[in-house]
């Protein structure tokens, strides 16, 4: 599937009026990363660094049971961990900020773009679970 729609979007038959946050979703898919890293607000915040560093990522949605409650952003992480090392000990749920948007994976990239103005990801939701994060990055690189 993911080489049937990059084909596409190489031969210019799909335009951004056609892309989807679920396309997009689908486009970014590699094997090296799982489709959606997380984490729980009773995760130490010094595993949730190290989830970060393993996957290179900046930053991470918080979940509890499927559902979005927080998220971890590394510039912000870092500079309350210099004012309180001790922290790296405390669950996320101490240093987590507001959540990610979550938006419907059939919301058009128009709609993706004006969500990415005022935060750095959104997530997929598939039938009311959260199965993917679109970053400012994914869909600019997704454009044609």
């Amino acid at each position: 599937m993911k080489g049937i729609i990059i084909g596409m979007k190489e031969k210019r038959m799909l335009g951004a009026d056609k892309m989807t946050v679920g396309l997009i979703a689908q486009l970014k898919q590699d094997d090296s990363t799982p489709h959606l890293v997380s984490v729980s607000p009773a995760h130490q915040v010094s595993d949730a660094l190290q989830m970060m560093n393993t996957y290179g990522l900046s930053q991470l949605p918080v979940l509890e049971e499927g559902k979005s409650v927080g998220s971890l952003r590394e510039g912000k992480l870092m500079a309350k961990l210099l004012m309180n090392r001790d922290l790296m000990q405390s669950s996320v749920s101490e240093v987590m900020d507001k959540g990610f948007p979550v938006v419907n994976e059939d919301i058009g990239i128009e709609t993706a773009v004006r969500y990415l103005k005022t935060s750095p990801a959104l997530l997929v939701e598939e039938y009311s679970r959260i199965v993917g994060i679109l970053t400012r990055h994914d869909v600019l690189n997704a454009q044609p």
